[in-house]
């Protein structure tokens, strides 16, 4: 066809192209060649080079090689103002090689749901570009810029699948060179709780992947129900993790001690868990899959937090007070939880206490809440607390009695009783050993008052009631 004035043009196949370090080679090119006069008028012209490309080869950092079987087609403009390139194709097959062991990114949904999609996209100059050249546009943001977007994509680590969308970014340069992922739209599960609406970065090493995608959690197993926000944290890399990456212009660290181990576990935050409505907690916990005593489920470990036991649950679901509820809120409480998500759980909860749905009766101290629906004990055990620098939460508790009869403990150490303006302060343990509720008091003081005078008696054996 006809060429405009001052304009060449040139066509050909199994082109080599080198743009902004990247390089390329394609089946099908045309370049265009348009000379005009400079904005500002005078006898100075603009050189610009519009070229089309098709069937796209080229590697992008450590793990991103693209085929002709990937179909990548697009467009390059150069001009004064630098390079700028947008390049894409649709439903492609993997474009990943030399991943970790056990890493894999496809697709995050079988067809006919949308398949996996990638984009280039690079700009040299510093300007925003918006053009169209024959079918093709070129719209990306001031540079420099380099990135790769994959959408619709799974990245599956283990048996653990992380599914969202992910622009890849090669930060670094030579040996200190690493792999960014920006993450947004992501969706996760841990156990059976799982993670939605999520975003995070994460920064893949040829050891594994290591990083951190917060979002919305819920879920709910054995009559356990969890909801909140979630930070999902994973580190597969098999050691320490201290990486300083640029998320959206700024600074963000991912530091991970060897001593955590191998992770891919939730904390939630805004926490709320509800056990069978007789234990409720809200606050901020880490939530991953473990085995103790054999058994496999979840673990729980958080400080802070806000512990309920008894009839309940503490909250009605807009977050009112339950006017119904009655037994005991640990607040500032310790937690250590394991569950099966099968109604088998064990638990160790230490904080102040305060009496719910008692009335005139209330308390004041430092108390503890155990149980355990197991009929196993746990002895010795320790669950990690995330971001603490390696402390441990212990996990000590008598076995049930029975499959049906639960242990539990509800102990308070300087405990303040008021019950109609009379006071027992003392060292409380209620326990349920054979399914007999048993009060233990010691160290007792008691506080009497007719409202002109008072008198106080010293308790100084162990009480005991059934």
């Amino acid at each position: 066809g006809s060429l405009a004035a001052g304009t060449s043009q040139i066509s050909g196949t199994g082109v080599q192209l080198t743009v902004a370090g990247v390089q390329m080679g394609a089946d099908n090119f045309t370049i265009t060649v348009t000379q005009a006069t400079a904005a500002g008028g005078g006898t100075a012209t603009e050189t610009a080079v519009e070229i089309s490309v098709t069937n796209l080869t080229l590697s992008f950092g450590t793990f991103v090689n693209i085929t002709k079987s990937n179909a990548l087609s697009g467009a390059i403009i150069v001009d004064g103002n630098g390079v700028a390139a947008e390049l894409s194709a649709t439903n492609i097959g993997s474009i990943f090689t030399g991943l970790p062991s056990g890493v894999t990114i496809g697709s995050a949904a079988a067809p006919p749901a949308p398949q996996m999609t990638v984009t280039l996209q690079i700009n040299t100059g510093t300007n925003a570009v918006d053009e169209t050249i024959g079918a093709q546009t070129i719209n990306v943001p001031a540079g420099p810029y380099l990135e790769v977007q994959v959408l619709n994509a799974a990245l599956t680590i283990s048996s653990n699948t992380v599914s969202g969308s992910f622009a890849f970014e090669e930060q670094g340069s030579g040996a200190t060179a690493e792999t960014v992922l920006a993450a947004t739209g992501v969706s996760a599960t841990v156990g059976t709780a799982s993670l939605s609406n999520g975003q995070g970065v994460l920064v893949l090493t040829p050891t594994g992947v290591a990083g951190y995608v917060s979002g919305m959690g819920a879920g709910m197993s054995g009559g356990v129900s969890i909801s909140g926000t979630v930070l999902l944290q994973i580190n597969t890399t098999g050691g320490a993790v201290n990486a300083s990456v640029t998320l959206g212009g700024q600074p963000v660290t991912i530091d991970y001690s060897a001593s955590q181990g191998s992770l891919f576990s939730l904390s939630i935050s805004n926490l709320s868990l509800n056990i069978d409505n007789v234990v409720t907690i809200e606050g901020t916990i880490s939530y991953s899959t473990i085995t103790l005593n054999g058994i496999s489920g979840k673990d729980f470990a958080g400080t802070g937090l806000t512990l309920f036991f008894g009839n309940g649950p503490a909250q009605l679901s807009n977050g009112d007070p339950n006017p119904l509820a009655v037994g005991v809120e640990i607040t500032n409480a310790t937690v250590a939880l394991f569950t099966n998500g099968n109604s088998g759980y064990a638990l160790s909860a230490t904080g102040t206490v305060q009496l719910v749905g008692t009335g005139s009766v209330t308390a004041s101290g430092t108390g503890t809440i155990e149980v355990n629906t197991f009929t196993s004990a746990f002895t010795n055990i320790t669950i990690a607390l995330p971001g603490s620098g390696g402390q441990e939460l212990p996990l000590n508790l008598p076995a049930a009695p029975t499959a049906t009869t639960p242990f539990y403990s509800v102990g308070a150490l300087g405990l303040n009783l008021n019950i109609f303006g009379q006071t027992l302060n003392g060292d409380v343990t209620v326990t349920d050993p054979n399914g007999t509720i048993e009060v233990n008091v010691s160290n007792a003081q008691v506080s009497l008052s007719d409202g002109n005078r008072s008198e106080e008696r010293r308790v100084g054996k162990e009480c005991r009631s059934r």
